[in-house]
């Protein structure tokens, strides 16, 4: 038996899962894990479309979720890195109305969390900022429509709290995900903590586990630059200036 089986082919999936069509016929493949991307060429579109409503109709549940924001809210192993993620039911226009490249498929409905949920993806923990002037958080949420349900405040430590009311200031990504970028007042080097909270409509916060999500920064002048992989991900978020 195959436990998980994962596609990350650029564009060229097709060819992989011509390729492996053999491997679904003889083995039970418990989980795929596929990114998918359109080409100029209908006729491999129609086969990755095809076969993505194939697995449905195999009996496997659909998830879509956005795999590049590196960190998650949620506590189960599985979605280390699958934040947001989303039931999908018909592939049947895709990739017209593809939201995420990243799918997942499994043998087993996920028990998905269904309330709101907030994530603090930029900085990483323990990251150091060497210019005070350009310290910049990400706070993203999810299951939260701004501000009918509610918002996300960040509680500063040394500073004054910050509310993130308006849909506005929101980048969507997705039909349920969103995330906004705050930038700080010049801080004096030293240890921070952030801590991003979902509060209700009526100002009362939420006390489920993924209602709260912190991270512990620091300033430090003159502190090297980000590594390559730390650039990449704050490029995900913000113009590269910003990092």
């Amino acid at each position: 038996d195959v436990i998980l089986f994962k596609i990350d082919a650029e564009g060229v999936e097709d060819k992989v899962l011509r390729s492996a069509a053999k491997l679904f016929a003889k083995h039970h493949v418990g989980a795929v894990l596929i990114e998918t991307k359109p080409s100029e060429d209908s006729a491999r579109d129609r086969f990755k479309r095809e076969w993505l409503e194939g697995m449905l109709t195999q009996g496997y549940s659909a998830y879509s979720f956005y795999e590049e924001v590196g960190r998650s809210v949620y506590s189960w192993g599985l979605a280390e890195h699958l934040f947001p993620i989303q039931a999908e039911t018909s592939f049947a226009n895709w990739p017209t109305d593809q939201e995420f490249e990243d799918h997942l498929f499994v043998r087993k409905p996920l028990s998905l969390p269904s309330q709101p949920a907030v994530s603090i993806p930029w900085p990483p923990f323990g990251h150091t900022f060497g210019n005070p002037a350009r310290v910049v958080l990400v706070a993203a949420s999810f299951n939260l429509a701004t501000p009918e349900q509610g918002w996300v405040t960040l509680s500063f430590s040394g500073g004054a709290d910050v509310e993130l009311k308006d849909p506005k200031s929101q980048t969507r990504i997705g039909s349920n995900y969103g995330y906004s970028t705050v930038v700080l007042p010049e801080l004096a080097d030293g240890e921070y903590r952030v801590t991003a909270r979902v509060v209700g409509s009526d100002g009362v916060p939420f006390d489920h586990a993924v209602a709260e999500d912190s991270v512990r920064f620091y300033v430090a002048r003159g502190s090297p630059g980000l590594s390559p992989a730390a650039k990449w991900q704050c490029e995900r978020f913000m113009h590269p200036d910003s990092c």
